[in-house]
């Protein structure tokens, strides 16, 4: 701590000095204080030294793992858990449930078909179809799949495949609606249990627990209000998703936002690199829309407002050309 805040600039006094009182003050292992106030420097100057460097998390993994927690909605967590290869001591895991195949040929299929994409945006691609099915159930992530490979379709290599990287995250974006449902499904769900155990250091096996308490402000008539609920309420909560269906008024501007973009990306063509940026530029223009309600409607009508912006900058453009060919 002493080197940390002598080389944060803390103690105003010259390193000699700290030496001299080191040594003044410990004279026994004066040695071993001074390879601590060093390392204390180092770790100011140098930080990277010190950070746990983990293994890239490769496709194969994630997928892997995506396809663990599927299994774990239908057999549950502990058969799901269990060790591919036997041991002593544990039996043969079981085999992958439909959903979670389903899982693994959809995202297979849709990466061979998207091959020359990088591994950042495979990967990527791999994790909004694991989520749009825990939102929507299979048909919903198909839906996705079916732009991204459509949009993959229309790309260019030269490009740098740009307009597909903003249709696999932007649309997924769009599409993931964080209602009551998916965020109780969040909220419930093996991967944040598993988050909150590393990062509060909780151990099951110590008898060691974690108490939720969930405050939420919905809006009733224009009105926010709090309502504080038990914590096993969310697993009811999570399973009345198919309330969607059935509210025509339910979320309905971020639907038309989603109709809206999904027509944008059936209708993704371009004929040189110009108009490739500008159409590129309409798929990223929701990118800045986010946070609550009251944040993100303004940012819809502006987003919508740029990119209309923009198609008409791009019909000029295209019928200036057409009547300067004739």
């Amino acid at each position: 701590m002493l080197g940390t805040a002598y080389q944060l600039g803390l103690i105003p006094v010259s390193l000699e000095a700290m030496k001299q009182g080191i040594r003044g003050t410990i004279r026994a292992d004066f040695k071993k204080n001074m390879r601590a106030f060093n390392l204390g420097r180092k770790l100011v100057t140098n930080p990277e030294l010190f950070a746990e460097r983990k293994p890239p998390r490769t496709l194969a993994r994630t997928v892997r793992e995506k396809a663990m927690f599927l299994n774990m909605r239908r057999v549950g967590k502990r058969r799901a858990l269990k060790p591919e290869r036997p041991t002593r001591d544990a039996k043969l895991r079981l085999r992958d449930t439909r959903l979670a195949r389903t899982y693994k040929h959809l995202v297979y299929t849709t990466l061979r078909a998207c091959r020359e994409l990088d591994k950042e945006t495979m990967r990527d691609i791999a994790i909004r179809i694991y989520d749009l099915i825990q939102w929507g159930g299979v048909r919903y992530a198909q839906k996705y799949v079916k732009r991204v490979r459509r949009a993959f379709l229309a790309d260019r290599h030269e490009y740098g495949f740009a307009a597909t990287g903003a249709v696999a995250l932007n649309l997924a974006k769009l599409m993931l609606i964080k209602d009551e449902f998916y965020v109780a499904h969040l909220l419930t769900s093996f991967e944040k249990r598993r988050r909150d155990r590393q990062r509060y250091n909780v151990n099951p096996a110590n008898r060691d627990r974690i108490r939720y308490s969930r405050t939420f402000h919905p809006r009733f008539f224009g009105q926010a209000i709090d309502v504080t609920l038990p914590h096993w309420s969310l697993y009811v909560i999570r399973e009345l998703r198919f309330l969607r269906h059935v509210m025509p008024w339910y979320h309905r501007r971020d639907r038309r936002l989603l109709s809206w973009y999904l027509r944008l990306v059936d209708d993704f063509a371009h004929d040189d690199e110009v108009e490739y940026r500008r159409y590129v530029e309409m798929l990223e223009c929701v990118d800045a829309v986010n946070g609550y309600r009251e944040y993100r409607y303004p940012k819809i009508e502006a987003a919508r407002s740029r990119a209309d912006q923009l198609r008409r900058t791009m019909r000029a453009a295209a019928t200036a050309t057409r009547a300067a060919t004739y």
